[in-house]
């Protein structure tokens, strides 16, 4: 039997090594592929988990809701830990001079806001002072005291798409 075995090997030696070889590389590229989405997967989430700071969860509601809310789940769940509000999130669109940016989330946050994370900015913002990330700056062009406007959204029920 084994003979037998031997003698296939040799006579199809022309057919079986390029067979081989193709089962090689395409094995090597499949485990390639394997570790490169685990190890892209992990950095996504240490990314992602270092972005979120000390948040252990969200609040997301389709409505406006009254601050009172999270002062009556931080009462009555004394295991939830200190809630902090986050006062709204809202599409909006800024405009400073000719340039305009669209697209964009509008956070109204308490003081508190700024304890979840580890960017801080250097001081609160005043009366009708806004804080613009980095990307948004550059894309306006915007510097400290220039005048943004920003536009919201509508809120309604039929979109208007």
């Amino acid at each position: 039997m084994l003979s037998l075995v031997i003698r296939t090997l040799v006579h199809f030696r022309g057919l079986l090594v390029p067979v081989s070889m193709g089962v090689a590389v395409a094995t090597a590229v499949i485990v390639g592929a394997l570790v490169v989405g685990d190890s892209m997967r992990g950095s996504l989430r240490f990314i992602a988990m270092d972005r979120i700071g000390s948040i252990d969860s969200v609040l997301v509601a389709p409505r406006w809701f009254d601050e009172t809310l999270a002062k009556n789940l931080s009462s009555n769940h004394s295991q939830i830990g200190p809630i902090h509000s986050l006062v709204f999130v809202q599409q909006a669109m800024a405009e400073r001079e000719a340039l305009r940016a669209s697209e964009m989330a509008l956070l109204g946050v308490d003081p508190d806001f700024w304890t979840l994370g580890t960017i801080k900015p250097t001081r609160a913002p005043e009366d009708e002072e806004v804080i613009l990330n980095q990307s948004l700056s550059d894309k306006l062009h915007a510097q400290v005291g220039d005048l943004i406007t920003l536009r919201i959204t509508n809120q309604a029920v039929v979109p208007a798409d």
